[in-house]
């Protein structure tokens, strides 16, 4: 077949090239291979232009409002994916640095070492002691509270302090001699310095334990449980510390 490169033939030929291209990118966009294209917008181009040789000159103006619309198409989904990207770029930048600021806070419970024995576990013989807090994140722990709750989550004892740096910690000591046998909780919850949202975000760190009577009398046994983190809460949703002015 004789085909005479008139300029008609020549721009159809060019729109079924970049037809081609828009639409090869198009399924690489589809397929998720944004960062590798390839070589398919070349073959489908290639593709287009021999349909294109066989239906020379009467269907150019389809050809070249499908092209304008699959262009069109690929640029709006390209452009989108990329702005997708980006934020959530921006949201793992942003994700990574407030965790760099952020306290965890440890709590751990002490016990009296035996005479002439060296504390290395908490054991059933060991009296209790007291609680540490330890700040062991990378920022300071803002308006920390430290609360003593019974089993039914109820208040009763707490200590306030403004903050407690990177590294430092603090020594709690209620008075659990005083307490009826049965589970307890120390609850440490410490303001966010820096949250995503608007609103006044806490954290918490929370650690059960068993309280029981020694034979001896003024001291107890302490058997702390596993420590739990609960972050960004409300302060809606925060523990009352406090029913009276703080300690």
């Amino acid at each position: 077949m004789n085909i005479t490169l008139t300029a008609e033939v020549i721009s159809l030929l060019i729109v079924a090239f970049f037809t081609g291209i828009a639409l090869g990118a198009l399924a690489a966009l589809l397929s998720k291979r944004t960062k590798g294209i390839g070589w398919w917008p070349f073959i489908v181009a290639l593709a287009l232009l021999a349909i294109a040789l066989f239906f020379i000159p009467s269907v150019f103006e389809r050809l070249a409002l499908f092209a304008l619309v699959a262009v069109t198409m690929a640029y709006a989904i390209f452009t989108y994916q990329q702005m997708r990207a980006s934020r959530e770029m921006i949201s793992e930048v942003k994700e990574q640095r407030l965790a760099t600021l952020q306290p965890i806070v440890i709590v751990k419970a002490y016990q009296k070492p035996m005479a002439g024995e060296p504390v290395t576990s908490v054991l059933r013989s060991e009296y209790f002691s007291h609680f540490v807090v330890w700040n062991a994140g990378s920022g300071p722990a803002i308006e920390i509270e430290m609360v003593l709750l019974d089993n039914n989550l109820d208040s009763k004892q707490a200590h306030r302090e403004t903050f407690l740096r990177s590294g430092e910690e603090y020594r709690f000591t209620p008075e659990l001699a005083s307490y009826a046998e049965g589970k307890y909780y120390i609850v440490c919850q410490y303001k966010r310095v820096v949250s995503p949202t608007a609103e006044e975000v806490w954290d918490q760190t929370w650690l059960p334990f068993n309280l029981s009577k020694a034979s001896k009398e003024g001291e107890v046994y302490a058997a702390p449980g596993e420590l739990e983190f609960k972050f960004g809460r409300l302060k809606k949703d925060k523990v009352d510390a406090f029913t009276s002015k703080p300690e």
